[in-house]
């Protein structure tokens, strides 16, 4: 038998208080530095991923506010750009800088993080945006 179309039966999240706790621990994931794929709903009846409060969120943007998830998004960019400058200052004992690169490539693929011109649609601009090597021998 094949569902009605607009059934709820899969519907995971089911109430506005458990969305939101979704939506907060998922914004919070993102600020701590960690990939969005890495993100699993900590609850103890409900297990959700990425892709599930994603597509929340792209339903139902405004339940869920813009700003919340820029601002998680600025702060993993400022963790790793944080970690680069430690690695650069030799924080870290046989620190890698080529680990940092790949890293911040794989994390910021969307925005070209690596890419000598910045899409002023896709994110950071090009002073906003820092390698090691151009860091090397300056005082941040």
């Amino acid at each position: 038998m094949v569902a009605a179309k607009g059934n709820k039966y899969k519907l995971k999240l089911k109430t506005p208080d458990i969305r939101q706790e979704a939506f907060r621990q998922y914004c919070q994931h993102l600020a701590e530095g960690w990939p969005k794929e890495a993100f699993v709903f900590d609850h103890p009846t409900i297990s959700v991923t990425f892709e599930t409060i994603e597509s929340y969120i792209k339903k139902n943007p405004e339940e869920f506010s813009q700003v919340l998830i820029q601002c998680a998004m600025a702060k993993r960019f400022k963790h790793w750009m944080q970690e680069g400058i430690k690695l650069m200052q030799g924080g870290y004992k046989n620190g890698s800088p080529v680990v940092w690169q790949t890293i911040m490539r794989n994390l910021f693929k969307d925005y070209g993080w690596d890419k000598k011109e910045f899409s002023e649609e896709k994110g950071p601009s090009e002073a906003s945006v820092v390698t090691v090597a151009n860091l090397k021998g300056k005082n941040v």
